[in-house]
């Protein structure tokens, strides 16, 4: 067999094994309870009081955007948690109600925006998180931004899809 031939034969065998252990991997995911298809309220929900640039006008300020943002979070417990199953078998989830990570149960909810004012800012700072996360995750960069002065506003987002933000 030349060696050409002999590359090309364990390529197509890592091939085949690497395609097996996709599907077993695929299995394994489905038998645990990933193959369910029945979309959860987070999927579906159509929030409409998210900032967008229709909203710009309505919006020149903090205190405004913060007006905005109370009004999803009221059309999120509307239409997403307050339909979410709760008890003990949904203690992670994060849309159930009174779950290890429900952010209503902290004293601060970090999924609100925020901000950190210096007493004599050189500048200002908005510090915007990614997708599926929350402003939590910025807050040590806001409060090292705060003391170096910096005026730093951490805000919250809600994606259009529903956690699609957190």
């Amino acid at each position: 067999m030349s060696p050409v031939a002999h590359h090309l034969k364990h390529a197509l065998q890592l091939r085949r094994w690497g395609f097996c252990r996709f599907l077993a991997v695929a299995v394994a995911l489905w038998l645990q309870g990933c193959g369910d298809l029945t979309l959860k309220p987070w999927h579906t929900a159509a929030l409409t009081e998210e900032f967008t640039a229709a909203k710009a006008d309505e919006v020149r300020t903090f205190e405004d955007y913060q007006h905005l943002e109370e009004r999803l979070f009221a059309q999120l417990e509307e239409k997403v948690i307050a339909p979410t199953e709760t008890g003990p078998a949904y203690a992670l989830l994060r849309y159930s109600k009174g779950s290890a990570a429900d952010p209503q149960q902290r004293r601060q909810n970090w999924n609100r925006s925020f901000e950190l004012p210096a007493d004599s800012a050189a500048g200002g700072v908005l510090l915007l998180h990614g997708m599926s996360d929350s402003p939590y995750s910025l807050r040590t960069l806001g409060l090292r931004l705060r003391y170096n002065p910096f005026y730093a506003y951490l805000e919250a987002r809600v994606m259009a899809w529903i956690e699609g933000a957190d």
